[in-house]
């Protein structure tokens, strides 16, 4: 499945306490890219994507995306 991520909005939440959406991951993958990005000094999370987190263009793989990937956020430590 190809997913432009440009049309992944992310959770607004998140992404309004300062957090900067990063890039798809496997779940299983997802411990890996957290280990990455914290042993470059930044806080990391993995997130269950929400369908109201995904474009409009996303609405047929909406179902896939969010039962099959996780979006990796990070943010500067405080």
């Amino acid at each position: 499945m190809a997913v432009d991520e440009k049309e992944i909005k992310g959770c607004p939440k998140l992404l309004s306490e300062g957090w900067k959406k990063r890039h798809l991951v496997d779940p299983d993958r997802a411990a890996e890219s957290i280990e990455l990005y914290e042993s470059m000094g930044l806080e990391a999370i993995a997130k269950k994507l929400d369908p109201k987190d995904l474009g409009d263009s996303c609405e047929g793989c909406k179902s896939a995306l969010c039962t099959n990937y996780l979006m990796v956020y990070t943010k500067v430590k405080k």
